[in-house]
């Protein structure tokens, strides 16, 4: 992609961020910002996701699962109330129970690359010209969370 097509993809699009680990939230965040979204949060607890959920006109939100305050069930369920499209990105995928609940649901395994992430937020928000843009830049692959072995650097789930 181009610097313009990059920055285009979210443009003006707010996305939730939670995610307890700092280095990995602020590596997402400056991505969303890099592709011209605009970054609510990181959220490290459940607590902070659901009042920033509150307090803020959201487009999409990227998710882990264990935060510092336990599940991430009730900010899912209060996005999936509000009708927001949630990726959720773990090193664990979805635990059974909340897969049970949400078959549908977006799961990408960590480290996921920061050009799979912003693709799948733009595809997931319904952004007809971050949709036509491919294929990916397989030189923008820089890991939004740390690399912990030499397998593929994104799974995804479903």
């Amino acid at each position: 992609h181009s610097t313009w097509q990059r920055y285009a993809m979210l443009h003006g699009q707010s996305i939730l961020v939670v995610e307890d680990q700092a280095i990995i939230g602020m590596a997402l965040a400056a991505a969303i910002r890099n592709a011209g979204g605009k970054v609510v949060g990181p959220a490290a607890s459940a607590k902070s996701a659901l009042d920033l959920i509150d307090g803020n006109i959201l487009s999409a939100a990227v998710l882990d699962v264990t935060l510092a305050d336990g599940t991430v069930a009730p900010v899912i369920e209060a996005l999936v109330e509000r009708g927001i499209p949630i990726i959720i990105q773990s090193g664990v995928g979805l635990p059974g129970d909340l897969a049970l609940r949400f078959p549908d649901m977006t799961v990408l395994i960590k480290p996921t690359t920061s050009t799979v992430m912003i693709d799948k937020i733009a595809k997931l928000i319904g952004n007809q010209a971050a949709c036509a843009i491919t294929p990916l830049d397989p030189h923008d692959a820089s890991p939004i969370a740390p690399v912990r072995s030499a397998k593929a650097s994104a799974t995804e789930l479903r």
